[in-house]
């Protein structure tokens, strides 16, 4: 980029001052949200380190920032400007389960404030914006929740387990698989034939899909017929 320090025209002196205006009105507005924010966090008595998290200083400070100030026609006109910048963000902690990989996640959002009211798209899974007490709430519901939502899933893993080993027992031959996207069990026989399970909470199965290699080679009237027959 091409910069320069010295004879601009006016026309580029306006330009470069208006985009380190815009930059400063970003700055304070960023500033006032987070000390409203923060005053809200901590009058619903929030707890730093467990529900939320402060970044940076929290402090204004001097950085030297490159700004843009070429025309439609004078693109990379570029000049480094000493400015302050506000060095200060909140995040919201919280916990969550994670089915894929079986473990309680340590989460972190950065704070949404919309009119006194927050937003926490990762905890809710929605955009409506809610009182800081109800935010405090969920934020601390949120282990609980996920704990036992972690202690349900373990139940269930040993409840397939338990229903595949049964099963192994009875039909040593066949091979029995169990399907990571929904824990179906399916049975394989090696004449081809093979049926899929649902399992039940109670270690009940439901028969979901039964595949007879016999009846399913036949093609059209031949396979009603042998199903007639049965």
């Amino acid at each position: 980029m091409q910069q320069l320090e010295l004879f601009k025209t006016k026309d580029q002196e306006e330009r470069l001052k208006n985009e380190i205006d815009r930059y400063n009105k970003r700055q304070s507005d960023r500033e006032r949200h987070y000390t409203k924010a923060l005053e809200l966090i901590r009058s619903e008595f929030m707890t730093e380190g467990k529900n939320y998290r402060l970044e940076g200083t929290g402090k204004w400070i001097t950085i030297d920032k490159e700004f843009d100030f070429g025309g439609w026609r004078e693109r990379g006109l570029t000049e480094v400007v000493k400015v302050k910048a506000f060095d200060g963000a909140i995040a919201f902690l919280y916990a969550r389960y994670n089915k894929y990989d079986n473990a309680i996640e340590e989460c972190s959002a950065s704070v949404d404030m919309e009119n006194g009211k927050f937003n926490c798209y990762g905890l809710q899974r929605n955009y409506r914006y809610i009182k800081p007490s109800t935010m405090a709430n969920k934020l601390v519901e949120s282990r609980s929740i996920a704990k036992k939502q972690f202690d349900r899933a373990n139940r269930y893993n040993k409840t397939v387990i338990s229903a595949i080993e049964k099963l192994q027992s009875k039909f040593p031959k066949a091979k029995i698989s169990r399907s990571n996207w929904d824990d179906n069990i399916t049975i394989q026989f090696k004449n081809g034939n093979n049926v899929t399970y649902s399992v039940w909470s109670d270690g009940t199965l439901s028969e979901k899909r039964c595949y007879i290699k016999t009846i399913q080679m036949l093609r059209g009237d031949d396979k009603l017929k042998m199903l007639q027959s049965l």
